[in-house]
């Protein structure tokens, strides 16, 4: 794993309200009915669906991206994997901070049992699920996009919590697994990423991170 001392403190910082908020949306509970919404979001389903159920792990690379091993990183994981797994307690959960060379990902993952309540909300609607999850967390603007080879569901908005409003967070879904990506932005010019952009690394660091189960 990077011991990434020179970024560590700007990105622990940032990290930490976006953390904080993912982790007080799940600590309630139930994981994916947390917004109702008139306008309900259908991110692109792919016509190459997984069969077999998949799971979420924390790679030590994706996309670029390498784990995270300083102290404040593994705290805030830790911290943050304690909320999540509250709202997703039948199923497994991975939380990770992730150093690139131009910004930094907050990545959480969570694999469900498909007789929970969890399962049964993302075999119903894995775009349902993402709206839900993503929305609930306080990320505003959410447009629908290609979920890539994988299948499934994503869709990609602005963070507006935390301290950290306009960064970008994706989620993605399939019917066992919902995964999501805050970008921290280190670097300026990182706070240019576009939805696009963030979508395709997505789908990168996901074909890292979901694995036939």
């Amino acid at each position: 794993m990077a011991d990434m001392s020179g970024a560590a403190s700007r990105t622990d910082r940032r990290a930490v309200g976006i953390a904080l908020a993912w982790g007080l949306v799940l600590a309630a509970g139930t994981l994916f009915l947390l917004l109702s919404r008139d306008d309900p979001v259908a991110p692109v389903v792919s016509d190459s669906e997984p069969e077999d159920s998949r799971v979420l792990v924390l790679p030590e690379t994706a996309a670029g991206f390498e784990l995270s091993s300083t102290a404040e990183s593994l705290r805030l994981a830790r911290r943050a994997k304690r909320g999540l797994q509250a709202g997703n307690p039948d199923g497994e959960t991975v939380v990770g901070i992730y150093a690139g060379d131009r910004q930094s990902l907050y990545y959480a993952g969570l694999t469900v049992t498909g007789d929970s309540a969890n399962g049964v909300e993302l075999a119903r609607s894995p775009a349902g699920a993402i709206e839900g999850y993503l929305g609930g967390a306080g990320v505003v603007g959410l447009r629908e996009l290609d979920p890539g080879p994988l299948g499934g569901a994503l869709a990609c908005g602005r963070f507006e919590a935390g301290g950290s409003s306009g960064n970008v967070a994706c989620g993605w879904a399939d019917a066992s697994t919902l995964g999501s990506l805050t970008f921290l932005g280190d670097d300026p010019g990182a706070a240019r990423l576009t939805l696009e952009e963030a979508a395709l690394i997505t789908v990168d660091f996901r074909g890292a991170a979901e694995r036939l189960g």
